[in-house]
């Protein structure tokens, strides 16, 4: 009986895992379309540019000014979004695991409490004590890692939003500069070809980056869930040991 129950609680221990897995390589192929997909936009928009007569040229920019700032939005809604996903599967994770473990734990003393009687050797009783002690540590272990976990992505939220604060300022200037460039008009189409080139550069890079960070921790959670899996599994692999 107890075998069968901890072969259950393995199957779904992987499954989860799996699951939690795949969840992550969905998102980050979301967020990599879009990222594509604006570029693209960008480069269209350019080369329409280029075609323009010189008068037409400055709606354009105007224009193309405004995308940015709304490919930009878009971004951050996004970035924001994945995080508070990446949050949420955290807890939940936390949950799946306390509970599986704690579940399991429950069981096996029903298990012991049953198969204690008088002919049972104390040396066996003892093995059974060291075990729930083994048990619990695991579960504290677990407890512990997890609150550093969700520690280490609360920071990594912040540093996103503070470099979202700085971009937009960035963002803002840029704009300005524009506008100011407009109004002068003194100054060549060429400047302001240039201020639009800085920008794009700008926003590719910030846009890898953001790619960079969502990857890094995707791949700690990642980490995480196998080791914490692995754990799950030695300690049912022990536990039918003893008890066979």
């Amino acid at each position: 009986m107890i075998n069968t129950i901890i072969v259950k609680l393995m199957l779904l221990m992987l499954l989860l895992m799996m699951m939690i897995i795949i969840m992550k390589m969905m998102m980050m192929m979301i967020i990599l379309m879009m990222l594509l997909l604006m570029l693209m936009l960008l480069l269209l928009l350019l080369l329409m540019m280029m075609m323009m007569k010189k008068k037409k040229k400055k709606m354009m920019m105007m224009m193309m000014m405004m995308m940015m700032m709304m490919m930009m939005m878009m971004m951050m809604m996004m970035m924001m979004m994945m995080m508070m996903m990446m949050m949420m599967m955290m807890m939940m994770m936390m949950m799946m695991m306390t509970t599986t473990t704690t579940t399991t734990t429950m069981m096996m003393m029903m298990m012991m409490m049953m198969t204690t009687t008088t002919t049972m050797t104390t040396t066996k009783m003892t093995m059974m004590m060291m075990m729930m002690m083994m048990m619990m540590m695991m579960i504290m272990m677990m407890m512990m890692m997890m609150m550093m976990m969700m520690m280490m992505m609360m920071m990594i939220m912040m540093m996103m939003m503070m470099m979202m604060m700085m971009m937009m300022m960035m963002m803002m200037m840029m704009m300005m500069m524009m506008m100011m460039i407009m109004m002068m008009m003194m100054m060549m189409m060429m400047m302001i070809m240039m201020v639009v080139v800085v920008m794009m550069v700008m926003m590719v890079a910030m846009m890898v980056m953001m790619v960079m960070i969502v990857m890094m921790v995707m791949m700690v959670m990642v980490m995480v869930t196998v080791t914490m899996t692995m754990m799950m599994m030695m300690i049912l692999l022990l536990l039918n040991l003893l008890l066979n």
